[in-house]
């Protein structure tokens, strides 16, 4: 995993994929 100069950048990123995994598993899950 490479970190980018951007704080903002690497935090959306995060967010995203956090939420995108949960969004997965409450699909599966229902």
């Amino acid at each position: 995993m490479k970190m980018k100069a951007s704080k903002g950048f690497t935090l959306i990123e995060l967010l995203v994929v956090i939420v995108a995994e949960t969004f997965r598993k409450r699909r599966k899950e229902s």
